[in-house]
């Protein structure tokens, strides 16, 4: 005759309460840290952010001020701080930030 041995996971209520906190507990520090981090990511404003890192030399004029819009002003090519603030210069190509930085 084939007997089956089965062994529980958790034997006692304090060993279900503790395999549980360990997927509880990690699933609501993530969900915190996730959370806090969009509203970090709201509160930047990203539409401005992300309009001002592609060309911050950018004149700020709206439809709504101006009939036509002005044309876009750009700085000369040369070492800016760097938008992103990976390093302390990024080069500014004329028209678009390049990959070289500067310590």
């Amino acid at each position: 005759m084939l007997t089956a041995i089965v062994v529980p996971l958790a034997s006692t209520a304090y060993d279900v309460g503790q395999a549980a906190g360990y997927v509880i507990v990690p699933l609501i520090i993530g969900l915190i840290i996730l959370v806090i981090a969009r509203r970090q990511d709201r509160s930047k404003g990203s539409a401005t952010t992300t309009a001002s890192m592609q060309n911050p030399f950018a004149g700020a004029s709206t439809p709504a001020q101006t009939a036509t819009p002005a044309p876009a002003q750009t700085a000369p090519p040369g070492w800016y701080d760097d938008p992103w603030r990976q390093a302390r210069l990024r080069y500014w190509d004329g028209t678009a930030w390049s990959g070289h930085t500067a310590p």
